[in-house]
């Protein structure tokens, strides 16, 4: 099995270019700036700034890209 992206480090814009069925997980936890490609912020900082639990948002986006396939 493969190991799956430190999306920690990656940007919203980051995420969705290589996984665009991201952009759900991303609104569901951080709203629209979440999934504006202009923040410019790493995950781990958004979700500091916005007072998210970042170990649900990863979970979430491992979640989805097990389900889409992606080959991580």
């Amino acid at each position: 099995m493969n190991r799956m992206p430190n999306f920690r480090e990656w940007t919203p814009s980051e995420i969705m270019a290589q996984m665009p069925e991201a952009r759900s997980v991303l609104a569901k936890h951080f709203g629209r700036e979440g999934i504006s490609t202009a923040s410019g912020f790493r995950l781990r900082d958004l979700a500091r700034q916005k007072d998210v639990e970042l170990s649900d948002v990863i979970r979430d986006l491992n979640d989805v890209a097990r389900a889409t396939g992606m080959p991580w």
